[in-house]
């Protein structure tokens, strides 16, 4: 028995050296590492990042119970009163309110963000999911779609690095031999997302191009495309499209295509599993102004720090300048839109037979938080909108579980919890700026 136990240690201490998770399984399937004495150590012991804490903006208009309200530190006392503006131009179908939203896999395959996108364009207006990609490790994890796809080369800014051609999601994908994707509207789960009128499709072509397009099973039809050194677009509409499908070949780059209708409320997820959010500093300066032509976003969403945080850094400083380089790249290209951080959700480590929030998630937070009050942005607490220490646990645990047993991501279930939390915050934001707008108006 001794020595069963000796090589059970020896076994657990050499698979302890390794890092999985760095490696890549299918279907988004991911590994935890190995630590034998994880739950013989102490919280003093675990290091975690030196963060000096913001005092927190002054709030004009109290936050409801039981909202989590944005944090404003941008200066202008209404920041979003032009998107709250447009919001109701939207619902009388008189305008387009389009949200970016970049993060990690947290919001990957649309969890939070479609039930974000799903309630808003009830409340608002809008048919349709928005922006996708044309290739996807899991498509059929994503229940906002129906997606399949074959014969693309698929290029990622975080598994390659190199941003030199990719397109505002920090992709590009390139046609090889009977290249096609195709899309399917899908109402099961959600109530805006079966029909939509526009196919908007992005690329890049330097010597000019065509692509063929079917819509509802339908005849496909030849559309060339521009001959450009810059992100360009093709539109196809029609009346109540449940099916589209591509096919293209030749050279050229397809960075996505857009399903929507021309009013109402769209958020666009750009979530990309393993993203730190440092690779989009990457992108050509060029190509991201050009999308800000197509693409003109009233709010730009910052949602990252999952693949970052862990209890073995001390410290996050380099992180966080290089974040600021992030922010600055998209200010460059859209100098009028609002960015909002969204911290990092609660996550939960083993200690002693227990599952307790990681003691690295408060600095980190704080850090994400120091960001946005130094660089005049807008800054959104998921961790306490989960509801704090403890929160991630308990979601996993629940009956019916919230989230999944590595106590670091939602379920479906899970993911509308926390989009509802996020669209409480948003319509408070959206109430205050037009209560305000209309009291001037009223005093004028």
């Amino acid at each position: 028995m001794l020595f069963l136990t000796l090589a059970v240690v020896v076994v657990f201490s050499v698979l302890s050296l390794i890092d999985f998770e760095r490696v890549k399984l299918p279907f988004g399937i991911e590994l935890k590492n190995i630590n034998i004495v994880s739950d013989i150590l102490s919280d003093d012991e675990l290091p975690f990042a030196d963060t000096v804490a913001v005092p927190l903006p002054p709030q004009e208009v109290p936050c409801p119970a039981g909202v989590e309200c944005f944090r404003n530190y941008i200066g202008n006392q209404h920041p979003l009163q032009l998107f709250a503006e447009k919001i109701k131009q939207a619902k009388a179908g008189k305008a387009q309110v389009r949200v970016a939203w970049y993060g990690d896999s947290f919001t990957e395959a649309d969890l939070v963000v479609g039930d974000i996108r799903d309630t808003m364009q009830t409340l608002f207006g809008g048919q349709g999911v928005g922006f996708m990609p044309i290739t996807y490790e899991a498509p059929g994890f994503r229940r906002t779609v129906g997606h399949s796809f074959d014969g693309w080369d698929s290029h990622s800014l975080v598994t390659e690095g190199n941003a030199a051609e990719m397109g505002i999601g920090g992709m590009a994908f390139k046609p090889l031999e009977n290249s096609y994707v195709r899309y399917t509207a899908a109402p099961k789960y959600f109530q805006n997302t079966g029909l939509f009128s526009q196919v908007r499709l992005f690329y890049l072509a330097p010597q000019g191009s065509a692509v063929n397009i079917s819509l509802n099973q339908g005849t496909a039809v030849r559309y060339p495309l521009a001959a450009s050194s810059l992100p360009q677009e093709l539109t196809v509409t029609k009346d109540s499209i449940r099916q589209v499908k591509i096919t293209a070949g030749g050279n050229l780059s397809l960075f996505g295509v857009s399903l929507e209708d021309s009013t109402g409320f769209y958020i666009d997820n750009f979530s990309m599993k393993g993203n730190s959010g440092i690779p989009f500093s990457g992108l050509r300066d060029d190509f991201l102004a050009r999308s800000a032509e197509i693409l003109p976003y009233d709010l730009i969403v910052l949602q990252f720090g999952l693949n970052v945080m862990n209890e073995k850094t001390k410290n996050y400083s380099g992180y966080a300048k290089n974040m600021v380089k992030v922010v600055e790249k998209f200010r460059l290209a859209y100098p009028d839109t609002p960015v909002l951080i969204v911290s990092i959700p609660d996550k939960s480590i083993r200690r002693q037979g227990e599952y307790i929030t990681s003691p690295s998630i408060l600095p980190f937070v704080a850090m994400q938080e120091k960001i946005a009050a130094d660089n005049n942005l807008l800054f959104w607490n998921m961790f306490a909108a989960m509801g704090g220490e403890g929160s991630m646990a308990e979601m996993a645990n629940a009956k019916p579980p919230l989230a999944n047993k590595d106590y670091t991501h939602l379920n479906y279930a899970g993911g509308k919890v926390v989009g509802i939390t996020f669209v409480d915050a948003l319509l408070h934001e959206i109430e205050k700026a037009l209560t305000m707008a209309e009291q001037n108006q009223n005093t004028q």
